[in-house]
């Protein structure tokens, strides 16, 4: 209940900074799109490329303090291989995010200046795909050509979200809440942004699930 009211209260805070924002010399927006480098904090996930689209609002209290938030559609791929098991996969969750950073930008003219960002993020998963091979799985019996206590190998595919279903439904939480933390630069309204989400919500209800990890990189242009 707890993380739900805080993504209420990210959306409601996202819609006060663009409310407000009645100085449009104070208030820019803009779309970003990015590429991600996701995985999670378990040591058999590795990195998979994936991407975010969405829009950017900043509001400047002064020249060099700044509030930033956006809603962006986020692909969060990852791939996985566990030895013991011989299986491998990856992991597809698409996300919707709002991250709400507080910002220092150091402008060296009217067109090109440095910037650093920190704040949380919150997420919620909308749909997404898991897949994994070589799993062993029992045989159907078919005719009784073979008994039901033999086992195969097989191809699998299940939903990332939703309740836990064996071999149909991964169960991952929808919710995602963590921090982040990002640097750019900007040059005649273009904007280049390195950063980092280290997720803090479990992707499973389970003692010792992992969490989101993300690096990012977005370019994104001011009006």
């Amino acid at each position: 209940m707890f993380l739900k009211k805080s993504f209420a209260i990210a959306i409601l805070a996202v819609m006060t900074v663009c409310a407000s924002a009645q100085d449009f010399k104070k208030f820019r927006f803009g779309p970003t799109v990015g590429l991600n480098l996701a995985s999670n904090s378990a040591k058999e996930v590795k990195p998979k490329v994936g991407f975010s689209i969405g829009a950017l609002g900043e509001y400047n209290f002064t020249n060099n303090f700044y509030m930033t938030s956006a809603l962006k559609f986020s692909l969060k791929s990852s791939k996985f291989e566990n030895e013991k098991k011989g299986t491998h996969g990856s992991y597809e969750p698409y996300y919707i995010e709002i991250p709400i950073h507080g910002g220092y930008r150091y402008s060296f003219n009217d067109k090109f200046s440095v910037f650093g960002e920190f704040g949380p993020y919150f997420g919620i998963g909308v749909f997404g795909k898991a897949y994994e091979n070589n799993v062993l799985m029992k045989k159907e019996a078919v005719a009784g050509i073979y008994p039901e206590t033999e086992y195969e190998f097989r191809d699998i595919t299940m939903d990332y979200f939703g309740d836990f279903k064996n071999h149909s439904v991964l169960g991952a939480n929808r919710f995602d809440f963590g921090l982040g933390v990002a640097a750019g630069v900007e040059f005649s309204n273009f904007q280049a942004r390195l950063g980092y989400d280290l997720g803090l919500t479990k992707i499973f209800d389970v003692e010792g699930s992992a969490r989101n990890r993300n690096f990012y990189i977005a370019v994104s242009y001011m009006f």
